[in-house]
């Protein structure tokens, strides 16, 4: 399971960089090779989406751009951020000469200009990729979902360079 999402990133990687010196600093990094294949971090599945949205967006495809973005944020919320860096790069683009290429806030990476209203079904469809997988939850759940997102705040700390930050800005002393 976690091969196909590690062949799946190698492949991305390739195909957005066109290097094999990218690919193979990839294939033979010490701490993917442990967290993937011994510590079974999830994570591989969701930078595979994310790569994935990566290459999707350099190509102007945006809505599957945005789905793997969406399937990325499903497994871990911090891929949101790459939004932030989507909207960057459109923002610079926009009033460029259609024949121009801008880069990305990542090396190796390029789009050409186009028309910021391309976008919306792609936003779209990402909202209701979203919305749909979580409906479920909310129906049978509903406001205890949030309940279980504090609760994992106050009694759960992972890779904590920000928590203590989130603890102070909440409120939170324990």
């Amino acid at each position: 399971f976690y091969l196909l999402f590690d062949i799946i990133c190698a492949f991305a990687i390739y195909k957005l960089t066109h290097s094999l010196h990218h690919l193979l600093f990839y294939a033979i990094c010490p701490l993917v090779i442990v967290e993937v294949y011994i510590g079974m971090h999830i994570d591989i599945v969701c930078t595979a989406f994310l790569i994935l949205s990566l290459l999707f967006f350099k190509r102007r495809t945006y809505s599957l751009s945005f789905l793997f973005l969406a399937c990325s944020v499903l497994i871990k919320y911090i891929t949101i951020g790459i939004c932030i860096l989507y909207s960057i790069a459109l923002i610079r683009e926009k009033g460029k000469k259609t024949e121009q290429k801008l880069s990305l806030p990542f090396p190796g990476l390029y789009v050409r200009s186009h028309s910021l209203f391309r976008l919306l079904p792609a936003l779209g469809l990402f909202i209701a990729v979203i919305f749909l997988a979580y409906l479920p939850y909310w129906m049978t759940a509903g406001s205890l979902i949030f309940k279980q997102l504090i609760f994992y705040h106050q009694y759960w700390t992972f890779n904590s360079v920000l928590h203590p930050l989130l603890r102070y800005i909440t409120g939170d002393a324990s």
